[in-house]
């Protein structure tokens, strides 16, 4: 470790030269310690200004200075002081990692200067950029060794040497994708040039893109699709890049292909509890027509209006498109008799056990809230980790949220319960003929998951899948009390 060097510098500074950077080491720092948050790790843990090698600072008597210089395998540590004969070293470690707890506590202890500023004597001598940049004034491209690299307190920035050039009247090619200047047709990034719009300014000028004269006659009005979906037009499959973008619509590139469908047919998202549709695949779909699309024939199969712009139908699956970000969307079309008469058989032997019950026993849910690593077991029914559990009566379906939902409120115990909640039980009462969702977390305590629930006659509380709900929200509308 290379040591530090200081001459006297008024009556409680002094004047520190701070050393380059030691042959071999890889990259090195210098900054002064004005305090360690007990919080964070390693270096990030460390407050106060960055030191410049080869700079001369002008540092109060008894200000703290650490030192870094890493190595291949290793990084060498020192903690110097500032003294009024010179500077101290107090102590140095050799490292394999980052810095410790125990070399964040050693310095803690000893800071005593916990404001200071680095007070720089001389100009730092300017470097050329070694690595093409952006000019860190007018943000314009840099060569390699044309311009300037400055800055100071661990800061570096490239920039061009005296004043920054005029902005070119052109350049080529656009960085950026936009309508055309002269057509107004779409130019893609890096197909065209960008031409400059504003009056010459060093640090900010405007571009629009403009084609390459002359502009071509078959140029799209929008940009290119990147993923695959369907033709507002002609609402055939359009590939990634075979169609343009307009206002979030996907319109062909040039004239739309043949028709492979005449009839009715439908975009749907497909959400994750709708599990994976492949194309052929017979589902029972719900339809929001507060996007678009027509409203089902009357004599569609298994229809059901479950709002003026909500419909569930039996569907077939004409085309399944990935979206991004683990999204997918289907285009549908009403299924023929014979293609959902399997669906509508099982739909029918839901619907048979889900009847209504001349019983009038209640059921009562009692759930324990613990930590995640203390699970119980208490009525038959998984308990809960320290998230708060809730419990809703679904009462319909709901485009956005999946279920139409009146959230109950529960009877809380702390008889029970410690100072955090731990030991609460949520109690909540359910009624027979009545489907519930139940918002808790997995066996493990770990995951958030929820659960469909309904109350037996006997006065049991059971799990029921999601068909069992559609299949009780079916038979609702026909019971006396609904």
């Amino acid at each position: 470790m290379t040591a530090l060097s200081t001459r006297t510098y008024g009556t409680d500074a002094s004047a520190t030269t701070i050393p380059h950077q030691p042959v071999g080491a890889r990259k090195s720092w210098r900054r002064i310690v004005t305090a360690v948050d007990p919080d964070r790790r390693d270096a990030y843990a460390l407050s106060g200004p960055w030191l410049d090698a080869d700079a001369a600072y002008a540092l109060t008597v008894g200000t703290l200075i650490m030192s870094c210089d890493v190595y291949t395998g290793h990084r060498e540590i020192a903690l110097h002081r500032v003294g009024p004969e010179g500077l101290e070293q107090i102590k140095t470690w050799t490292l394999k990692k980052p810095l410790g707890r125990a070399v964040l506590n050693f310095t803690a202890r000893r800071i005593t200067v916990t404001s200071e500023t680095a007070l720089r004597l001389d100009e730092p001598p300017p470097r050329p950029n070694l690595y093409p940049g952006r000019c860190r004034r007018c943000r314009r491209a840099v060569a390699a060794g044309a311009g300037l690299v400055t800055g100071h307190q661990g800061a570096r920035q490239t920039e061009h040497p005296g004043e920054c050039p005029p902005p070119a009247a052109v350049i080529t090619p656009n960085r950026f994708g936009g309508a055309c200047k002269t057509c107004d047709m779409w130019v893609e990034a890096e197909s065209g040039v960008a031409v400059r719009i504003t009056a010459p300014d060093a640090h900010k000028s405007e571009y629009a893109p403009r084609h390459v004269s002359p502009c071509p006659p078959d140029a799209d009005p929008g940009p290119r699709s990147r993923r695959p979906g369907w033709c507002r037009d002609c609402g055939e499959y359009t590939a990634p890049g075979q169609g343009w973008l307009f206002n979030g619509e996907l319109h062909h590139r040039g004239p739309c292909p043949p028709t492979t469908h005449d009839g009715q047919a439908w975009t749907v998202p497909v959400r994750y509890w709708m599990g994976r549709w492949h194309p052929g695949q017979v589902v029972h779909a719900q339809v929001d027509l507060r996007y678009g699309g027509e409203f089902p024939h009357s004599d569609t199969p298994g229809l059901r209006v479950l709002s003026p712009t909500y419909v569930e139908f039996a569907a077939a699956v004409l085309d399944v498109v990935d979206t991004g970000l683990d999204r997918r969307s289907a285009r549908i079309r009403a299924a023929t008799g014979d293609e959902a008469a399997p669906l509508l058989a099982r739909q029918a032997l839901a619907a048979l056990d889900a009847r209504p019950s001349a019983s009038t026993f209640k059921s009562r849910l009692i759930v324990k809230r613990t930590t995640p690593h203390g699970l119980e077991l208490r009525m038959r029914f998984d308990t809960l980790g320290r998230h708060r559990p809730w419990l809703a009566e679904i009462t319909g379906r709901d485009p956005d949220y999946r279920w139409q939902r009146e959230f109950l409120t529960a009877d809380i115990d702390w008889r029970h319960a410690d100072k955090k909640g731990r030991g609460l039980l949520y109690c909540w009462t359910l009624a027979c003929d009545r489907v519930y969702q139940m918002h808790h977390l997995d066996a493990g305590g770990d995951r958030q998951v929820r659960s469909y629930l309904r109350s037996t006659p006997d006065g049991d509380i059971v799990r029921i899948t999601a068909e069992e709900v559609h299949a009780w929200l079916n038979s609702a509308p026909a019971w006396p009390d609904h």
